[in-house]
């Protein structure tokens, strides 16, 4: 429901005309700008959280594969170089990036399902009949 909101918001605000009858909509549906507002930060804050989730996990996986590798690479260990240590270094701070990125993009998608209408052809013909008078 909020989405619906949302993109009615961001779409025609452009129109001042339309801005009066996005707060008609609004107060039929029982909810205010603050509200919406509220619900978007609250999807951004879920998925900035499950992103913080990504920086931890991630990294650790890559760590725990690299000291796999160093197990059971048979180049690795005494007399070494010291290429196979440098990647319990390098590993995790490549990883770091992309495993936020991931889980963030995981943890937007499932907060936006979890709001998604109850009834999307009914979000649907509001849409379309958006800005019209009754």
């Amino acid at each position: 429901m909020a989405g619906f909101f949302c993109v009615q918001y961001l779409t025609l605000i452009r129109n001042p005309s339309n801005v009066r009858s996005l707060g008609r909509s609004l107060q039929a549906s029982g909810l205010s700008h603050a509200d919406v507002g509220r619900r978007m930060a609250g999807i951004l804050i879920s998925a900035v959280k499950a992103g913080c989730l990504g920086l931890i996990i991630g990294p650790l996986i890559a760590v725990v594969l690299v000291f796999g590798a160093m197990i059971f690479d048979p180049k690795c260990g005494v007399g070494d170089s010291g290429g196979c240590a440098m990647g319990v270094v390098t590993a995790p701070i490549a990883v770091a990036l992309p495993s936020f990125a991931l889980f963030f993009a995981i943890g937007l998608l499932r907060a936006l399902w979890r709001r998604r209408p109850a009834d999307p052809k009914a979000s649907i013909a509001k849409l379309r009949n958006w800005g019209r008078e009754d």
